[in-house]
Parts: structure tokens; C-alpha cells; sequence
């Protein structure tokens, strides 16, 4: 079996299959013309997400509140649910108070070693004073970039603690609610659920039952009573019998998720 994604983006265009086709293709494009071969093939598709993301928190704790609910659609880096933050706000504050410290440390390790090059320039300090300054210096120098990992470390955590939208679509599952306490350690989860609002057709082809097309074709696409052109974004062949995937993009309305979709190419 092969496998086609189709992603769609072109309202005309056709797909041909012999350089003069497709040279009068580019021409019907340029033209804003449809051409559809006469022995174009034809296949049947459904439309899908174009991806879906089961979406969980990287900590554990007690969920604080779920912003969005099961059908909500929402922008790229909405907050959709969030556990209690404030022991992951405070591990935060105090790191970056250390780190702060360990800064103004560093600053001053820095001016005792510059201070102290001179003196050994001008006779004033042995090599071996110069030497302990300099250990003196990476020391607080080590203590700094540990401090500033610590920081990026509860940085990580508190934000771990929140689940955002990866991208502008649509909350398929809810499957938590304030109150509950989750523990990474066994929740299996997913917390959410997450679609693309971006639509692929999807058609499965058995291997040598149809040509397939090429990566920029046009597809046109039948549904209802209604016909409209995308352009074939990617192929990729299936392995070990499993279907081929292609994806194609259109600027036009697809139907919603699950309708049937008619290619022809």
C-alpha cells in the first residue's frame, strides 16, 4: 500500500502527465486556466488535521486551571492549562537573586585579577600571588555559570508547568481539571489534545495502481458540488508496505475532517 497527504494551496492548475501536459500545466497556471488530462488518475482522500499533538506537562503538581474546553479554538501560545506555579515562580526569584550575586562576584574577580596583572608587572606580586589570583578568579568564574544553569533549570520547570498552544487550532480533548494532581512519574496522559487548523487530504494508493504525482503538481480536489485546485507539497514513499504519504496545500476552503475528497491528478 502507499499513502498520499495532500495539503492544499493553489485555487488552479492541473496536473498532467506527459511534458506537453505539463508544459501546457504552466501554462494554464500562468493563465489562470484549469487543465485536467483526459486519462487523469483518480483517487478518493479524507480530510484530516494536518497535525495533531498530545500536548502534557513536563512536571508534576496540582492543575491550577484549564483555560480552554473540548471544540475552543485559540491562537498560537494560548495558555490552555496550568499547574500551581508557586514553587516553581519562587525556585525561580531565588535563582535569579544567586545568580545576580554570582554576577556581581565575577565582576569583582574580574577587576582583583586585572588589578593584580599590573602589580606583577610593576614587581609589586610573585608569580605565585598571580597565579592564586587567577584560580581565584575561574573559581568564582565556575560558581557563575553554575548559578546561571541552576536559573535556566527553574526557568524550565515553571515552564513546564504550563501547556500553550503550539500553534493556532483546535482543543480536540480535555482531559484534566483543576484540582486534580498530576504525576509524571505514572500519568500517562495526554492532559490535551491539539489539531492544527491547518486541513490535509489524505489517500491511500495500492503500490502500482496509480502513478503518483510529483512534488508542485496541481491536484484538483472534487467534494459535494464543489471543485477546487491545490499544488502537491511532499511525497514520501512508504517502507516495508506501509502507504505512501503526500501532502497538499490550497488557498480555498476544504471541508471539515472526515469528508471525502475526490483527487484527480
Amino acid at each position: 500500500m502507499r499513502c498520499l497527504f495532500f495539503r492544499m494551496a493553489c485555487p488552479w492548475g492541473s496536473n498532467c502527465f506527459t511534458t506537453a501536459h505539463r508544459r501546457a500545466g504552466v501554462l494554464g497556471l500562468m493563465l489562470g486556466l484549469v487543465l485536467i488530462p483526459a486519462n487523469a488518475e483518480s483517487i478518493s482522500g479524507t480530510v484530516e488535521f494536518a497535525e495533531i499533538h498530545r500536548l502534557n506537562v513536563g512536571v508534576s503538581g496540582e492543575v491550577a486551571s484549564v483555560s480552554v474546553r473540548e471544540g475552543d479554538q485559540v491562537l498560537a501560545g494560548t495558555l490552555l492549562m496550568a499547574l500551581g506555579d508557586t514553587v516553581y515562580k519562587a525556585e525561580v526569584e531565588a535563582e535569579t537573586a544567586q545568580m545576580a550575586w554570582r554576577e556581581a562576584l565575577r565582576q569583582e574577580a574580574l577587576r582583583s585579577w586585572e588589578r593584580d596583572n599590573v602589580l606583577f608587572e610593576e614587581g609589586s606580586l610573585s608569580a605565585v600571588e598571580l597565579d592564586l589570583s587567577r584560580i581565584a578568579r575561574l573559581r568564582v568564574e565556575a560558581d557563575y555559570q553554575h548559578s546561571v544553569a541552576r536559573h535556566a533549570a527553574s526557568l524550565s520547570r515553571l515552564n513546564r508547568s504550563r501547556i500553550v498552544a503550539p500553534e493556532a487550532g483546535i482543543v480536540l480533548e480535555q482531559n484534566v481539571n483543576p484540582g486534580e494532581r498530576i504525576n509524571i512519574e505514572i500519568y500517562t496522559g495526554p492532559a490535551m489534545v491539539f489539531a492544527s487548523s491547518n486541513l490535509v487530504v489524505r489517500a491511500r494508493i495500492t503500490n502500482g495502481a496509480a502513478n503518483l504525482p510529483l512534488p508542485g503538481q496541481p491536484i484538483q480536489l472534487d467534494f459535494a458540488d464543489k471543485s477546487i485546485m491545490g499544488s502537491l507539497q511532499s511525497v514520501v514513499p512508504g517502507v516495508n508496505g506501509d502507504d505512501t504519504v503526500v501532502t497538499v496545500t490550497t488557498a480555498d476552503t476544504l471541508p471539515p475532517p472526515g469528508s471525502s475528497v475526490q483527487l484527480h491528478f
